[in-house]
């Protein structure tokens, strides 16, 4: 069994801090998730194997980027900001 995490909801935190206080690197965050979201809705109805090979082609690229500016990111904001709990 593989866990899957539902983007929608990991996006409405940095959302959520966008309105509270027009966070630059929330707004980043949101914007460096978009394709993951455009590659969902070009895959969706496709076939099972057609959706993963798309998502290895295509999303792990885009994750892959996110995931090394979040860390970045996540060593130059207070840990205890609401942002910060986004990220993690």
């Amino acid at each position: 069994m593989v866990e899957t995490a539902c983007w929608a909801h990991a996006r409405r935190y940095f959302h959520d801090e966008l309105l509270a206080n027009d966070s630059p690197l929330a707004r980043e965050a949101i914007e460096r998730m978009q394709p993951l979201f455009a590659i969902e809705g070009e895959i969706q109805g496709q076939p099972p194997k057609a959706r993963l090979a798309a998502r290895q082609a295509r999303s792990v690229p885009v994750m892959a980027d996110l995931h090394a500016w979040l860390e970045t990111t996540l060593r130059r904001i207070s840990g205890k900001s609401d942002l910060a709990q986004a990220i993690r």
